[in-house]
C-alpha cells in the first residue's frame, strides 16, 4: 500500500500514522491514537502496581500480653472472618511499655492463636524475636508475629 492511501485510510479512522519498524528495508507502520498511547505510556504502570497493591488483602489482628480470654476469642472470631472471605491475616502480639516483663505471656498467647487459626489457612513467618537490651539496659522489643495465608 502507498504512504499517502494508508495516510488517507488512517485519518479516515481519526487516527495517526505511526512507523513500527524498519527493518526490512521497507517501512513498517500501523494506525493508532498516539495520544493515547502516551497517556497509557505515562499513566499505565501506576494503574498496574494500584491494581497489585489492591488485589492483596492482609488484614491485622493486634494481641496485647494481658489480653482477657474473651477478648482473645473475639479477636481470633474476627481472624477467622477474614480468612473466609479470603483475605490473608497477620497476628502480632504488641508490646506496651507497661507490659515488657510479660514476654512469655505474649509467647503464649502467639502460639494459642496459631492453634486456633491453623485451621483455617496455612501459616508462615512464625517468629520469635530475641530480648535484646540497649546501652542503659532497657529491655527492648518488638513484636512478635505470623501470617496466616488463606487457601485460595
Amino acid at each position: 500500500m502507498l504512504a499517502s492511501e494508508a495516510l488517507r485510510l488512517v485519518r479516515s479512522e481519526g487516527l495517526n500514522l505511526v512507523q513500527v519498524s524498519l527493518r526490512t528495508g521497507i517501512p513498517l507502520c500501523k494506525g493508532l491514537d498516539f495520544r493515547q498511547y502516551l497517556l497509557n505510556q505515562k499513566i499505565g504502570p501506576e494503574i498496574v502496581e494500584k491494581s497489585k497493591a489492591t488485589n492483596l488483602k492482609v488484614k491485622e489482628v493486634r494481641i496485647s500480653p494481658a489480653i482477657d480470654q474473651r477478648d482473645m476469642d473475639r479477636l481470633l472470631m474476627n481472624g477467622q472472618k477474614f480468612l473466609e472471605r479470603s483475605m490473608d491475616v497477620k497476628v502480632n502480639v504488641h508490646f506496651k511499655p507497661q507490659h515488657r516483663g510479660m514476654y512469655q505471656e505474649g509467647i503464649n498467647k502467639l502460639d494459642h492463636a496459631a492453634s486456633v487459626l491453623k485451621e483455617f489457612g496455612t501459616i508462615e513467618n512464625y517468629k520469635y524475636r530475641e530480648i535484646k537490651r540497649d546501652v542503659n539496659g532497657k529491655i527492648l522489643f518488638k513484636p512478635l508475629s505470623f501470617l496466616v495465608k488463606c487457601p485460595r
